[in-house]
């Protein structure tokens, strides 16, 4: 079944359901149109997730916004949900990235290796006036909340703590590395090593603040940055 059939399906749904006073499940398509009918997402253990559309399977990058038991989400990067959570004259979805952890080394060959813990950080995504989700980046925030100096003050604020994310994350990876080396080193020439663990401590300060700490001041940045303009 097309698209353009599926909208006059939505027409005859929609008329049904504001005679029975019940709230239906909504898509809205590439093309913009809304299908108010019988709409349930699927997300199979094995196999790509979809919509069925009235018992009609149709893929999820057929659509731009889906609205399924009282959840509003955005179709992001191809086939991915970002979550609505603020709403007003600016759209603000998010979906969560996780990370898995790595391998870091402790010293020179031989010097044994650390699993640096996972991340999970969450992905922005905005709408304005109807328009097209876009990356919640600094350039189009800035944009779309040129008007309001508050707004404008957070969400520079935001940008510097994610610059400063990036440093003290780069600094702490390079202590850590630093720390192990000098740790394994002392150890191979059987001197005390005491002296350079506190380099590795740092180090690894640094990294969970730029992984953890500095992502989240910047995303609640940001989202006071958003809610300000929305007020």
């Amino acid at each position: 079944m097309r698209l353009s059939s599926l909208v006059l399906l939505a027409v005859i749904a929609t008329g049904a359901s504001a005679q029975s006073g019940v709230s239906t499940n909504y898509a809205v398509t590439t093309f913009g149109d809304t299908l108010r009918t019988n709409v349930e997402f699927k997300d199979p253990l094995l196999g790509r997730s979809h919509l069925l559309v009235d018992g009609e399977r149709h893929e999820i990058d057929e659509f731009s916004i889906l609205h399924i038991d009282g959840v509003t989400s955005a179709v992001v990067e191809g086939r991915r949900l970002a979550r609505l959570l603020s709403d007003g004259r600016i759209r603000f979805y998010a979906r969560t990235v996780t990370t898995a952890g790595t391998m870091m080394p402790m010293g020179g060959p031989g010097g044994g290796m650390m699993m640096s813990p996972g991340t999970s950080s969450e992905v922005g995504y905005i709408q304005t006036s109807g328009g097209p989700v876009q990356k919640a980046t600094y350039a189009n925030l800035s944009e779309a909340m040129a008007d309001n100096p508050e707004s404008m003050r957070l969400l520079a604020r935001s940008r510097s703590l994610t610059t400063t994310r990036w440093v003290v994350t780069g600094l702490g990876v390079a202590a850590f590395a630093a720390g192990g080396l000098l740790i394994y080193n002392a150890e191979q020439n059987g001197e005390s090593y005491t002296p350079f663990i506190p380099i590795a401590v740092a180090g690894a300060a640094g990294i969970a603040a730029g992984s953890y700490l500095l992502p989240g001041l910047a995303d609640d940045a940001r989202d006071e940055a958003i809610d300000i303009y929305n007020q």
